[in-house]
């Protein structure tokens, strides 16, 4: 598995300032679409990473198989003697790869996430202006990426809408796509339908880019506009 690959690198470039490898997210959840899901990673480690260990790490992990995945994402490269715990990962949708079980304090609760899902839903709007900017003058180069970023902004949208129709919150944020689209059933049946529709199509097909990213946009705008009309749900 590519995440042992990496949690090996680090070891050996690190050594015992290495505290912990975690994978979260699809790779926990099994939500991986061969292809286009990213394997996102965190690194607790004493101090930071220099420049040697960046280079070293790159010639051990730049060109390894990376399997079913489209990229490695390193979200967090935590120093811990000066990084306090706070809840970074959902229960449910993270894993130790290598090293200490995480402190408690690093995992999200009802309470965190609950304020999470409101704060992305105050930035959605900025985001699918940045993403409506960014698509309008993607050339065919471009497109598969910005649908791959665009996927980004999908899932969580998704997830913040259900939390607003009163979804159980940690439940909801760990759950993969397949799960998501089926509560989303309840409250708006026709596009749940061409959301599981367009799932089907990722990774896009050479020439299926543009299709699919008009429609991606689409639904986030619409999930954002539907989660937004809901009351903000209480603590």
């Amino acid at each position: 598995m590519i995440e042992l690959v990496v949690a090996s690198a680090f070891g050996q470039v690190l050594g015992p300032r290495l505290k912990a490898v975690v994978a979260y997210g699809s790779a926990v959840t099994g939500d991986v679409i061969p292809g286009y899901s990213d394997l996102d990673l965190a690194v607790f480690m004493e101090g930071r990473l220099s420049v040697g260990d960046a280079v070293v790490l790159q010639r051990a992990i730049g060109d390894c198989d990376r399997g079913e995945f489209a990229y490695l994402s390193l979200s967090h490269c935590v120093d811990v003697d000066v990084a306090p715990p706070i809840p970074l990962f959902v229960p449910g949708a993270v894993r130790v790869v290598t090293g200490a079980e995480l402190d408690r304090r690093w995992l999200h609760d009802d309470a965190s996430l609950l304020a999470a899902s409101e704060r992305l839903l105050a930035t959605l709007p900025a985001r699918i202006a940045q993403r409506l900017a960014d698509w309008t003058v993607a050339g065919p180069g471009e497109r598969a990426r910005q649908v791959r970023l665009l996927g980004m902004d999908l899932k969580p949208a998704l997830r913040a809408c259900l939390v607003r129709h009163r979804e159980p919150i940690v439940e909801t944020w760990a759950a993969p796509y397949r799960d998501l689209v089926t509560r989303w059933r309840r409250y708006n049946p026709v596009d749940a339908i061409e959301l599981e529709a367009l799932l089907g199509r990722l990774p896009p097909r050479p020439g299926d880019e543009r299709s699919v990213g008009d429609r991606m946009l689409g639904l986030v705008e619409l999930l954002t506009a539907e989660a937004r009309s809901l009351p903000p749900r209480v603590p």
